[in-house]
């Protein structure tokens, strides 16, 4: 506040500090300002202290109307919830029925109101007065004993036919024209959504007043109060942000369909948002905002960059690169501080592991001796493991995408700054533990050099580098493949007609992985076959000689 005092010299703002006072029921101000006019008690003010008592009452008025407008949603609710009533009545009316229980319908009415949210005791007296008001000329109370009954004289159904019969097509006209003008003064009145950057539970529900949601209700499911679903249905929902989102104050003069930013619910945003990140396409979010279904496509540039500049900011308050989906303590429990020197004979033999690798080459050798394999009928190595899975309940791992960079990847520099963005994530989100990457081929060998050039840092005890499963089980089958070169297998494959003699050379080195990895267990299957019809011809030779 810099001290200059103004002095007050228009009536206006007499006016004005005399509503706000009054609104705001500052009693303070009320009596400071009370002898008279503020120009003539020669009244001062800070432009700091004006400025701020004005925003006091702006936010007082939108606290107010934002009140205002739950009291009166919940009014318009009971109103269209009341109204299915009626009709459930006149729809029963005209099939024939005429006593109704005041406690089914009190119990339907309450209970509709539960599947549109909200909770009340409606008081039961004063829904019959509702009630016989409404149908005033039809409708009289009486008991059977134990329950209260509204009854219906006989000319009620025909009443209702004739009232269907004889249509009065411009007091329809004129009810439909209120009603319209009721709902539009309820959307333009509505500001309670505004995107964020996120879709929220509920988003949708909040995004359109309540009038246009039972509009719409009633047009898909009709009247019937006991057809309305528990809650509002998504076509319902699509329908209602659709008018919402197309509706205008006043038509437009131009060619060109301005959208107001208050009045974008978030179904458009989510399509155009949704179709330009699939395609990236603009003449396809072009078409969706012509036919009146998403947002322009100025508008997803808009949002998206305001998203990344979002982002941006949030980086840069964090100090560091790391995506918000991240938590914090989570243990990679795969990690090892050291990778030790392995000889071949010191690697124990899995016993399980062999006996569920003979398992599934006797499962595969049963299904060769079938003519024709079913769909259910796991023979290759993946799927009979597959098959025999447990169903896990672990949680889905988090994974997020870090930003993108515009440089060339397959630089020293550039994979050593990945590895340092990484070891600063990995030290935010779990500190003291080793960060692991899993790097492509020619960015593992970088990543290698890295490490030999920098051991106090980057070493292998300070820093795991390795491959990701793709390269891992390429190198497998590459080594393998070195160790199979002219060992004759190659020639095996063209003769029994598994392949080709171009593409069996390709699987020395394992350029098609999927290929390679059939074409192994075909193999395998192959020898464990012959291995087994050897030992059952030397069974049987043993037998017969014995015999």
């Amino acid at each position: 506040m810099d001290g200059k005092l103004h002095q007050c010299s228009t009536m206006k703002l007499d006016t004005e500090l005399q509503y706000m006072a009054t609104e705001l029921n500052d009693t303070t101000l009320l009596a400071r300002i009370s002898g008279g006019d503020i120009v003539a008690i020669e009244a001062k003010y800070h432009i700091e202290c004006l400025v701020k008592y004005k925003n006091s009452y702006r936010s007082a008025q939108r606290a107010a109307v934002s009140q205002y407008s739950k009291i009166d949603e919940n009014r318009c609710l009971q109103a269209l919830v009341f109204a299915e009533v009626v009709a459930y009545i006149e729809n029963e009316g005209e099939n024939g029925t005429n006593i109704f229980k005041l406690s089914e319908l009190h119990m339907i009415y309450e209970n509709r109101l539960q599947s549109v949210g909200i909770t009340i005791t409606v008081n039961k007296t004063r829904f019959k007065s509702q009630l016989t008001a409404h149908f005033s000329d039809s409708c009289q109370e009486t008991s059977d004993g134990r329950n209260t009954l509204l009854v219906f004289n006989d000319g009620f159904q025909k009443l209702l036919k004739d009232a269907m019969a004889n249509r009065d097509i411009e007091s329809e006209a004129i009810s439909m024209a209120k009603l319209v003008k009721t709902i539009r003064m309820d959307m333009l009145d509505w500001a309670e959504y505004e995107f964020n950057g996120k879709f929220p539970p509920g988003c949708q529900e909040i995004s359109v007043p309540a009038s246009l949601k039972a509009l719409a209700a009633m047009l898909l499911n009709g009247c019937n109060v006991k057809n309305q679903e528990t809650g509002l249905s998504q076509p319902c929902l699509t329908i209602a942000q659709l008018i919402f989102f197309n509706m205008k104050n006043r038509p437009s003069q131009g060619a060109t369909e301005r959208h107001v930013k208050h009045r974008q619910p978030p179904l458009p945003l989510f399509v155009g948002l949704n179709v330009h990140t699939e395609t990236r396409s603009r003449k396809m979010v072009n078409t969706l905002y012509n036919l009146g279904i998403s947002v322009s496509y100025q508008c997803v540039i808009d949002l998206e960059n305001s998203l990344a500049t979002t982002v941006c900011k949030h980086f840069e308050d964090e100090g560091l690169v790391c995506p918000p989906i991240l938590r914090k303590a989570v243990v990679c429990k795969s990690v090892e501080l050291s990778v030790p020197e392995i000889k071949i004979s010191d690697v124990p033999v899995d016993v399980e592991a062999t006996k569920e690798e003979n398992r599934w080459i006797e499962h595969a050798i049963q299904l060769m001796q079938k003519d024709e394999l079913q769909n259910r009928d796991s023979i290759s190595w993946a799927a009979y493991f597959a098959s025999r899975q447990p169903e896990t309940t672990d949680p889905a791992a988090l994974i997020s995408l870090l930003p993108l960079f515009n440089e060339k990847a397959a630089t020293f520099a550039m994979v050593k700054h990945g590895m340092d963005i990484q070891r600063q994530i990995t030290a935010h989100l779990n500190p003291g533990q080793i960060p692991v990457t899993a790097f492509d081929q020619p960015l593992f060998a970088l990543a290698k050099y890295v490490q030999w050039q920098f051991p106090d840092i980057y070493g292998e005890q300070h820093y795991v580098v390795m491959f990701g499963g793709l390269h891992i089980e390429m190198a497998l089958w590459s080594t393998i493949g070195e160790l199979l070169e002219d060992s004759g297998w190659t020639n095996a494959l063209c003769e029994a007609a598994v392949a080709n003699p171009g593409t069996a050379d390709s699987f020395l080195k394992a350029s098609h992985l999927c290929r390679t990895r059939h074409c192994h267990q075909i193999t395998a299957l192959a020898l464990s076959k012959l291995q087994k019809d050897a030992w059952q011809f030397r069974v049987d030779m043993a037998n017969e000689t014995y015999i």
